[in-house]
């Protein structure tokens, strides 16, 4: 039996749409040999905490958010980066892509062996949220001078830069803590996928959410030790593959379905409105489209200040989103960027 825990809550659809299925198909076609207990809502194991709990033992398998420990894992905020086009099938084909590649990312190393064999890590990209929106309990986004007024929570690095390109202010706070911040009236709004608003309370507080631009999706993987991935008998690791090829796509299909129910919830129940981008002033438009193409050119950069292969983690991940479909904003990687 191996200890599977996550620092989400049980109901979150991360773990009812992606790990769930997941452990099933395992079992199922293991014919019950592989089994799973299962930890839910940080009982065993808090968030960013799973990286020690692996490496001790007391857990063999963790639905693990990487973004959340961007100095540990500085390369998986990639997809967190603004795109053109893009959707929760997009981002999902593309991370499991990017993750699973062959073509070498840096000094001869994959990015999965970059990012998370270095650390002596097996990860098994599970999907992505859909695309991430901004949101406020009330601001419209009407003038330059409301949206340099707005303190919004931000899920990464990359989201610190696209809201400062465009004028507003950021506190970075995981999802679980938005509410209390967002009643209190310490933050205005945040970035957050629409799909995820009912995990946390959001779908009752916010008023107003901007459309027609998406800054990036939020990835979701199971990870285990290598230690703990090559005890496993080859053909149950072949399984665990299959098994996530298998029902990813389901997993994508069952966020934008909530992302539609949310949204209709939050119309008619919470008073909320869906403002595309295309509607808002020229003067507010302006600077959050051009803040896509730049915040590619200022991660690359904060991650090649580091000593990072950050231009070539972006390239990597342009590909997978265009090969699955998407668009990268226009500019991006342009003229050296």
């Amino acid at each position: 039996m191996l200890r599977v825990s996550s620092g989400l809550s049980s109901l979150n659809i991360a773990w009812t749409a992606g790990s769930i299925p997941w452990m099933e198909e395992v079992e199922e076609r293991t014919g019950g040999d592989v089994t799973f207990e299962s930890f839910t809502g940080g009982e065993l194991v808090e968030l960013r905490r799973e990286t020690h709990a692996l490496e001790s033992e007391v857990i063999d398998i963790a639905l693990m958010l990487p973004i959340y420990q961007p100095d540990q894992y500085p390369l998986v905020e990639v997809t967190m980066l603004p795109l053109k086009e893009s959707d929760t099938l997009i981002g999902s084909t593309a991370w499991k892509s990017l993750v699973e590649g062959e073509e070498a990312l840096f000094d001869g190393q994959t990015y999965h062996e970059w990012q998370f064999e270095s650390e002596g890590l097996k990860a098994l990209p599970l999907h992505t949220t859909p695309e991430y929106s901004v949101s406020t309990t009330g601001a419209a986004f009407e003038s330059p001078e409301v949206l340099e007024s707005l303190q919004l929570r931000t899920a990464s690095r990359v989201q610190n830069i696209t809201a400062e390109l465009f004028g507003a202010n950021t506190v970075s706070i995981p999802n679980a803590e938005a509410y209390d911040a967002l009643s209190r009236g310490t933050i205005d709004g945040g970035f957050a996928a629409v799909a995820d608003w009912g995990n946390y309370g959001l779908q009752d507080l916010y008023r107003t959410t901007l459309t027609g631009v998406n800054f990036g999706h939020f990835n979701l993987n199971m990870v285990m030790t290598d230690d703990t991935w090559n005890s496993l008998d080859p053909e149950v690791r072949d399984i665990m593959q299959q098994a996530l090829e298998d029902t990813y796509e389901q997993a994508a299909g069952k966020w934008m379905d909530r992302t539609d129910e949310t949204r209709s919830y939050n119309e008619d129940e919470a008073d909320g409105r869906f403002v595309d981008l295309a509607d808002v002033p020229d003067e507010v438009r302006t600077p959050i489209e051009e803040s896509a193409s730049a915040t590619w050119t200022e991660w690359i950069d904060m991650m090649e200040a580091r000593g990072l292969p950050g231009r070539e983690a972006a390239e990597q991940w342009k590909k997978a989103v265009e090969d699955a479909g998407g668009e990268v904003p226009d500019g991006a990687l342009e003229d050296g960027a």
